[in-house]
């Protein structure tokens, strides 16, 4: 597709941007749910399904879809930024994350079952450190790109999603219409 047809059928679509930059928020917001102990361990373990989940599908935007299937109008990096290519070490250490994921979230498997009350049931073991490195992987490549377009929101900027002047989300104590 040409750049072009892309941005005729971005237009059509305007929430793909929302969705892009709300899902790099996500990403880079979850690891403080996912290692808050005083959170329930089924939210806990929501919280990180969402965040690997995540985390996968922005890999594979930013860093295209490489010898994977490539379906009619899935959308790459590279649509919104011809010739972007992800910097590394990040995007080295994200590519690698991808078939775990796969794996271990994408069909029920005995080898990935904790036992529910102590151990979260996937078998992917980060420790805290490792999860917020994950996410200031995404960060930092994230970042990147979206400074390129003027239509992309570096994480921190998403007007609905943060209390302006702050690095607090709002709640809904703050109001979610996106005013101040």
């Amino acid at each position: 597709m040409d750049n072009a047809e892309f941005e005729r059928l971005l237009a059509a679509r305007l929430g793909v941007v929302q969705e892009l930059c709300l899902t790099a928020e996500a990403i880079v917001a979850l690891p403080s749910v996912m290692t808050d102990v005083s959170q329930p361990l089924l939210v806990r373990y929501a919280s990180l399904q969402a965040f690997l989940i995540d985390v996968r599908a922005l890999t594979v935007f930013l860093l295209g879809p490489g010898t994977g299937r490539v379906f009619a109008g899935d959308l790459y990096a590279t649509h919104f930024v011809p010739g972007w290519q992800a910097g590394e070490p990040q995007a080295g250490r994200l590519n690698e994350l991808v078939p775990q994921v796969n794996k271990q979230l994408a069909h029920f498997t005995i080898t990935r079952m904790g036992d529910g009350e102590t151990q979260l049931p996937v078998d992917l073991h980060f420790t805290d450190q490792q999860l917020r490195d994950i996410a200031e992987d995404v960060r930092t490549l994230w970042d990147d790109f979206a400074s390129r377009r003027n239509d992309l929101y570096q994480i921190g900027e998403l007007p609905p999603w943060h209390v302006p002047g702050t690095d607090r989300l709002r709640t809904e104590a703050d109001g979610l219409s996106g005013t101040a």
